[in-house]
């Protein structure tokens, strides 16, 4: 009697499962399983990058030291537009730049007005910087910004032949401007920046060397990452064009485009 009764218990038990587990709602394994793999999947994108190229002309100087050290000091990097007849005083200041991973672009040689002079001195410009930054670097540009940001068909057409792209900018700190105090350079320069921007600087100023500390110090506290401008045209945009004209990361202008560069630079700046 008592074998009886616990069979009919462990009946009992069994059938009350069963209902419970019909009682459950039904658990799709595929649908599940595809919301995990997707969800797992968004975590592996990573965020977007906030890039910006800060840039300096003019140099290599005494001023060139300074900002590299503070370069050093938040592992950021910048771009260097050197003027070819400055090399030979400072060789080791140049050869800094390019072994610390900055960028080094062609600046023309004598900081002539490349729009302003015959195609063969323009031309002349342009070789011979870059033979006196291969020299003391073993480095050959594929950027060059003209002095004054001034150029022409000309000098497009001969950037283009030498491999070379043109950088201008977006953001203009105007600290060439004579009596340009510290704070306003470093005010135009972070006020609206923006990840893609091109920051023009002058390594040339004692105020330049006091703001970019200050600059490279606040741009990396916002969570921007300073780059140098290949690096940033890379990321924005595509492999750079020899001889197309570039005013941030992601706007560009090419001969190609069958457009006047004024018309363009006027309603992209």
């Amino acid at each position: 009697m008592k074998k009886i009764i616990a069979v009919a218990a462990c009946f009992a038990v069994l059938f009350s499962v069963h209902v419970f587990v019909q009682a459950l709602p039904a658990f799709n394994f595929d649908s599940e399983t595809a919301i995990y793999e997707e969800e797992k999947a968004a975590d592996l994108i990573p965020e977007p990058r906030k890039m910006v190229a800060i840039t300096f002309d003019d140099g290599p100087t005494d001023i060139t030291i300074q900002i590299l050290n503070d370069l050093a000091k938040y592992n950021a990097r910048a771009t260097f537009f050197v003027l070819g007849n400055r090399l030979e005083r400072f060789p080791e200041t140049t050869q800094r730049i390019v072994n610390e991973g900055h960028q080094i672009g062609n600046h023309s040689f004598s900081h002539k007005r490349l729009n302003r002079i015959s195609v063969q001195t323009m031309k002349n410009e342009l070789d011979l910087a870059n033979e006196a930054i291969f020299k003391a670097t073993g480095v050959k540009p594929t950027i060059m910004r003209a002095p004054y940001g001034e150029h022409d068909k000309n000098v497009l057409e001969a950037a283009a032949a030498r491999g070379m792209a043109v950088i201008k900018w977006n953001i203009d700190s105007i600290d060439w401007q004579p009596g340009t105090a510290v704070g306003n350079i470093t005010q135009r320069a972070l006020k609206n920046v923006q990840a893609g921007d091109i920051i023009l600087l002058h390594d040339l100023y004692p105020e330049t060397g006091v703001a970019s500390a200050i600059i490279i110090k606040e741009l990396t506290d916002r969570g921007f990452e300073l780059v140098t401008v290949d690096e940033l045209i890379e990321y924005y945009s595509t492999e750079m064009e020899p001889g197309a004209v570039y005013i941030s990361g992601v706007k560009k202008f090419s001969v190609a485009d069958g457009v006047d560069f004024d018309e363009w630079y006027e309603s992209n700046r």
